[in-house]
């Protein structure tokens, strides 16, 4: 019993004591700052995080070196740090509260669907959907037929809400390609399938800020990596210009996939809501 408590107190490496507690505090910080990097990279909130950081540590040194009058200045930054942030990392700070209020699974009803819902559970239906959704986005391929489809976790339906043409209805194929006619009048945005349905057409997303996204990507395109790098959700767009099928999800883009990545990507999209 002694020797375990030992363990869990603490342990010597060379001339460092170590504690379990020590080790789980760098697995939790180390976790936190890989979400927090997950959130931030390739934006301009990054840039501007490091900026932040280098005159913190700049303040650290001119205070430590004696520099009275540059570490006073530094100092004037670093004692509204927090309101700064705050002011400037709004966007940013919003989403990483959703990111760890839907890690943490409270609240989400997906488990009780699953048994309370025949058609979450009905195969032949979900292989009916993915094969609308998968034979629209070829037949607008084939048109050049431009087009974005949003398939995301219905817990994120406050995000499309404000700019959206609400539809709610069931998926299908003539449906998917009528939305995005050229002539029609819900063409321009997104179709976001929540639920297993489409919930929204001529949906406004929000454009990515990661300057490391090539530079022939249009705004489609872009958006496309911006709604999956604030949501957990999967993109298919379809290109104008060159006909493409592109899929986002992560906050990556993968152009040009194949008919089997299409397939993966839209079965993908619709397992969302049951993960």
């Amino acid at each position: 019993m002694i020797e375990v408590m030992d363990i869990i107190l603490g342990f010597k490496v060379g001339f460092l004591e170590i504690s379990v507690v020590d080790i789980l505090d760098i697995i939790l910080f180390g976790t936190l700052m890989y979400m927090v990097y997950r959130l931030l990279r390739g934006g301009l909130a990054y840039n501007i995080l490091i900026g932040l950081f280098l005159i913190y540590l700049m303040w650290r040194i001119t205070a430590g070196l004696g520099m009275t009058l540059m570490a006073n200045v530094l100092n004037q930054f670093v004692g509204v740090g927090v309101l700064l942030v705050v002011i400037i990392f709004q966007p940013e700070l919003r989403r990483f509260l959703l990111f760890i209020g839907k890690g943490s699974g409270i609240g989400k009803d997906k488990f009780w669907r699953r048994f309370l819902s025949k058609e979450f559970g009905d195969t032949e239906l979900l292989a009916s959907r993915v094969k609308q959704v998968k034979s629209a986005v070829q037949n607008m391929s084939k048109t050049k037929t431009g087009a974005i489809i949003v398939f995301a976790d219905s817990s994120d339906k406050q995000v499309f809400l404000k700019n959206c043409v609400k539809v709610e209805a069931t998926i299908s194929q003539r449906l998917l390609e009528s939305i995005f006619e050229k002539n029609a009048p819900l063409h321009d945005g997104a179709v976001v399938i929540l639920d297993h349905q489409i919930f929204s057409a001529a949906t406004v997303l929000p454009v990515s800020e990661n300057n490391k996204l090539p530079a022939h990507l249009g705004l489609r395109h872009r958006a496309a990596v911006g709604i999956t790098e604030m949501i957990e959700s999967v993109v298919i767009i379809v290109s104008e210009e060159t006909g493409f099928i592109s899929v986002a999800i992560n906050g990556n883009i993968s152009t040009n996939v194949n008919e089997e990545a299409l397939q993966d990507a839209i079965e993908q999209g619709f397992a969302i809501d049951l993960d």
